[in-house]
């Protein structure tokens, strides 16, 4: 005779993950029904088709207190199957899970080789790109430089009235000037070398009424010209423009000008 426990023992090591359900069942029912005095137990167990099993009454017998290895036995096969079926929704729940997280992973892997494959493609163009910026910034470096110089050259002969009030030279700028600057320099002074060129206001557009005046450039064809006109206001100064103090100062670019407040600390 088997006893009890070596029995749930026999039947915890035949049903394994890789028997099939109807055969684990089939089993246990055939160990069960070669128990000594199965005759005497008011309980069958009985396949099913499907894989699963039961057990059905074999008579009908008063329920006592005392619960005998069969009735335990049934409690166990019936958690096993519960758990069984746990487990089945949790397999499946997970392998879901592992689908989708496989399909992404599929999705970002693409991605990325993508990613590569069009860094390969542009680090080649890249590098070429970088060393035609450098070369344009080298230009640009060396162009605004020769602008700077021109702009300067340019200035070179002219002169600055600051100070002068809006209007007062009417519509023609530069016969004003020279005028003007008759009354700072007597012609007697001057070589016959003076010549005007031309001027203006700058900015040539109407300033707004509380603006500060524009100063009136003038641009002489001759250096000597503009250093005595210069050379003369610093020794007349303060200069007068209809009874209005007003400076002659020599014309810079901006580049110049810019520099001019660092120089001069």
């Amino acid at each position: 005779m088997i006893p009890p426990n070596q029995t749930v023992r026999l039947l915890l090591q035949i049903t394994t993950p890789q028997m099939s359900s109807r055969f684990r069942d089939d089993t246990m029912g055939r160990t069960i029904n070669k128990l000594p005095g199965r005759d005497k137990l008011p309980h069958s167990y009985t396949p099913l088709s499907d894989g699963s099993s039961t057990a059905q009454p074999s008579e009908v017998i008063p329920p006592t207190e005392k619960t005998t290895p069969v009735d335990k036995l049934d409690l166990i096969l019936q958690e096993i199957r519960e758990s069984k079926a746990t487990m089945e929704i949790q397999r499946v729940t997970l392998a879901a899970d592992i689908s989708i997280i496989r399909d992404e992973h599929y999705k970002l892997t693409d991605r990325v080789q993508t990613t590569e494959n069009t860094l390969a493609t542009l680090e080649p163009g890249l590098a070429e790109q970088t060393s035609i910026m450098t070369q344009l910034c080298k230009q640009v470096e060396h162009l605004q430089e020769h602008v700077e110089d021109a702009e300067g050259r340019a200035c070179r002969n002219n002169v600055c009235n600051i100070g002068m009030p809006e209007g007062m030279e009417g519509a023609h700028t530069t016969q004003f000037i020279e005028e003007w600057l008759h009354t700072v320099v007597p012609p007697t002074g001057l070589s016959t070398l003076f010549t005007r060129e031309r001027a203006h206001r700058v900015p040539t557009r109407k300033p707004m009424p509380a603006a500060p005046l524009q100063p009136i450039v003038a641009k002489m064809l001759n250096c000597r010209v503009r250093d005595k006109l210069l050379r003369v206001a610093r020794e007349k100064a303060p200069l007068l423009a209809d009874n209005t103090q007003c400076s002659l100062l020599p014309d810079y670019n901006v580049a110049v000008q810019q520099r001019r407040p660092r120089l001069q600390m």
